[in-house]
């Protein structure tokens, strides 16, 4: 009999005798009738759902079946449409025999987000399938940002504070937004709130909020930019950019300073100083000062601005011993910044530098009798003030956390707290206008 599957293929031959329909004795084309391969799928849709785009999906199967009655053959490898890859294949060049089967795993793996329709082909020698076509589908889901461009604040006076524009971050796409870094540029913009984060991602159909005021330091125009790094588009690491603008602008009756005096210094070392200045005895208020300090007239070279002082004096550190530096100070308010000052140069001290280290070392034992004692004598060191000695075990002494006695004097007796006779390690260093000097060498005595 034939195979019931076989019935829809063969109308008008159900029934008969070895799968044949009723024929006669004479007919030569009843042998032959129906003995052909036949291709078919367990099913012919394949659905992989939605899947993030530039993700791969698990793979899923496509089972290839021989419903008639000649050997199926897979004659070359399958191919799959855009979107979609064969991942494992054990139909090639497998021979079917009626009703077995074969199957080939196929992969999704979306590059942008919607339908992804697609087919798998598989080249047999089924004439009437040749090839069989599987039908494939999946939908890339992503996230869209939409946000504005740019946000322009227009004039702000100086030194005050606008109000607080909103950009909305919409969620346009199909699956969650994700922010990795939110960054805001320009010295004159802040973030006053925001309800976007790195750790709150946004879903599908929502959205979040970033408040920037401006806050101009300065009478002229001023950019920025706020700049998000994303998911959107399933592209991880992608940036929307937010250029910002905006201009300061002098409030209505408020006048620039004028000049202050030129700046004195006092206290000046090889690596310090204090200026000092008068307040300017014409223009506007003043609102703080700035200073100016160089290593050339035209104020070009190792430059070094202080802005925000509010007294009439500034301390200065970190300069270089022997080096002629210049500085100005200029006054600030709402209207601008006034003139500078004239110029004053001023050359740092010269670095004095710290004693050498202490030679014709030697150890001085303990005295018996006492408290538990031993010396160290050495050579007077030219510029030294006083000397510090070191005691302790050679290990010690080699890493410098052995104790220290300050001002100590050469072939002095130090007291110990170590066992009576035991051997302790000593060293000695001078100390001057220029600080500590370097370590003289080792000794050793026998503490008493």
């Amino acid at each position: 009999m034939m195979p019931p599957e076989l019935n829809s293929l063969f109308p008008g031959r159900q029934g008969g005798f070895d799968g044949y329909g009723n024929q006669t004795a004479n007919s030569v084309m009843s042998a032959t009738v129906g003995l052909t391969p036949v291709a078919s799928l367990l099913n012919s849709t394949t659905a992989f759902g939605s899947q993030f785009v530039n993700t791969t999906s698990a793979a899923q199967t496509v089972t290839v079946k021989n419903i008639g009655l000649l050997p199926l053959g897979i004659t070359s490898a399958p191919t799959a449409s855009a979107g979609y890859a064969v991942t494992a294949n054990n139909c090639l060049g497998v021979t079917l025999v009626t009703n077995a089967t074969c199957t080939i795993n196929v992969t999704f793996r979306p590059t942008a987000a919607g339908a992804a329709n697609g087919t798998l082909s598989i080249p047999t020698n089924d004439s009437a399938h040749n090839p069989l076509v599987a039908n494939l589908t999946g939908t890339g889901t992503a996230p869209i940002a939409s946000l504005v461009s740019s946000l322009a604040f227009g004039n702000v006076d100086n030194l005050t504070t606008s109000a607080a524009q909103t950009i909305v971050v919409s969620n346009t796409g199909t699956d969650a937004l994700t922010f990795s870094n939110i960054v805001l540029s320009g010295a004159s913009y802040a973030i006053s709130s925001t309800t976007c984060a790195t750790a709150t991602p946004v879903p599908a159909g929502g959205f979040c909020t970033i408040d920037v005021t401006f806050s101009p330091t300065a009478i002229g125009s001023a950019t920025g930019a706020l700049t998000l790094t994303d998911n959107s588009a399933g592209v991880t690491g992608s940036l929307q950019v937010v250029n910002l603008s905006g201009a300061g602008i002098a409030p209505a009756g408020v006048v620039v300073p004028g000049a202050t005096s030129t700046p004195t210094a006092i206290g000046v070392t090889n690596t310090a100083l204090t200026l000092n200045w008068r307040a300017p005895t014409t223009g506007g208020a003043v609102t703080s000062y700035t200073v100016q300090r160089a290593t050339n007239a035209g104020f070009s070279t190792g430059l070094t601005t202080t802005t925000g002082i509010t007294t009439t004096t500034l301390n200065v550190t970190g300069l270089t011993p022997g080096v002629t530096y210049y500085f100005r100070v200029g006054a600030v308010n709402a209207a601008g910044n006034g003139a500078n000052s004239a110029t004053l140069t001023q050359v740092t001290a010269v670095a004095i530098p710290a004693p050498a280290a202490p030679t014709g070392i030697t150890s001085v034992s303990g005295t018996t009798g006492g408290a538990i004692t031993a010396g160290l004598r050495w050579t007077a060191v030219t510029g030294a003030t006083s000397y510090d000695v070191m005691w302790g075990t050679a290990t010690q002494i080699t890493a410098n956390t052995g104790t220290i006695v300050n001002n100590a004097t050469s072939g002095g007796q130090i007291t110990m707290a170590v066992a009576s006779r035991t051997t302790v390690s000593m060293k000695v260093r001078a100390v001057g206008p220029g600080g500590a000097g370097a370590w003289s060498t080792v000794a050793t005595a026998r503490a008493q």
